[in-house]
């Protein structure tokens, strides 16, 4: 949470993902999402999962691990993350490319390379193995990602403050479940869960306009979120982004004018007013949101599975 008074002045921040020297880098209580990816891409950096760089006579120069694929880490909004965590990263591995699909003719069959199989297993197996040593929690989180499917495997990577656990995601929670789209097989779905909360809240004016004006309850989009952050017990997740109307964002000198308070929380009574009467939980972070310490507001938007009888029954509700 960004301290109150006046805004520091955006400040170059190169990414750490190729740092293995030094310190675990230090988590930034204004950006927790960024840091985490940083740490966590740092630790497989060292453990030789990741990226890392070497100095040569033309400069810096990007190495990938040779044999075992390569781990990346993608940034994941607070929202999606598992409650009471300290950190919470997406780690995203791609298959050495000796076993990488060609994917470039999409009307050709997908073909599996051989071995890709065995690669894909024991080296995902290996990455948790590895992570978990750490102290870090490392599942193969969602609907199933699979080599004759995607390009990558995805893991939920996250750290529970010291002395601090909970549950895990249950092995069987998405027994069942077709493979995460879209995919190799299934390129695309429509409506995706985005576009149906896109239409909600585009027919209720919630679209943002350009140039940019007052709507008396800000703006908002929704985006796909993948389906390995996913909450046990969703059949359907979106991002929702808000945004307040531009006179009621704090200023580069720390002000936020008067009925700001009253603003943000008209914005998030209205987004729940167009969303829960169409069955959508909303999740907002644990961290405190306020118009003095944030520029927007995200929200995890999810409809139940429960209501749906041709989908499984949940296992376990990491929410």
């Amino acid at each position: 949470m960004r301290a109150a008074g006046p805004k520091a002045p955006p400040q170059p921040s190169p990414f750490v993902r190729y740092r293995v020297d030094g310190e675990e880098p230090r988590r930034d209580p204004l950006d927790p999402a960024r840091s985490s990816a940083e740490t966590v891409a740092y630790h497989l950096a060292r453990l030789g999962l990741g990226v890392t760089e070497i100095r040569g006579h033309t400069g810096l120069r990007m190495v990938v691990p040779d044999g075992t694929g390569v781990c990346r880490t993608d940034l994941l909004p607070e929202a999606a993350w598992p409650p009471g965590v300290e950190l919470c990263t997406l780690v995203r591995w791609t298959p050495d490319r000796r076993y990488q699909h060609d994917t470039l003719n999409r009307h050709a069959p997908v073909t599996v390379p051989a071995g890709a199989e065995h690669h894909w297993r024991d080296q995902v197996a290996a990455t948790i193995a590895a992570l978990e040593s750490l102290g870090l929690v490392a599942e193969e989180a969602g609907p199933p990602r699979l080599p004759g499917y995607h390009a990558s495997a995805e893991l939920l990577v996250y750290r529970w403050p010291p002395g601090v656990t909970g549950p895990r995601q249950p092995d069987d929670a998405w027994e069942g479940w077709p493979p995460q789209t879209p995919n190799f097989q299934t390129r695309y779905r429509y409506p995706a869960p985005a576009e149906r909360v896109t239409a909600i809240l585009d027919n209720a004016g919630m679209r943002p306009r350009w140039p940019v004006a007052p709507t008396g309850h800000g703006a908002c989009v929704a985006q796909s979120l993948t389906q390995t952050a996913w909450p046990v017990g969703f059949k359907e997740c979106a991002l929702v982004i808000w945004q307040p109307d531009p006179g009621f964002v704090c200023t580069e000198t720390g002000r936020v004018s008067g009925g700001a308070e009253d603003h943000w929380k008209a914005g998030a009574a209205r987004i729940r007013e167009l969303l829960e009467p169409h069955g959508y939980t909303l999740i907002s972070r644990e961290r405190p949101v306020s118009p003095e310490t944030d520029d927007e507001v995200t929200y995890l938007a999810g409809l139940s599975r429960r209501e749906d009888p041709t989908l499984p029954e949940p296992h376990h509700a990491r929410h």
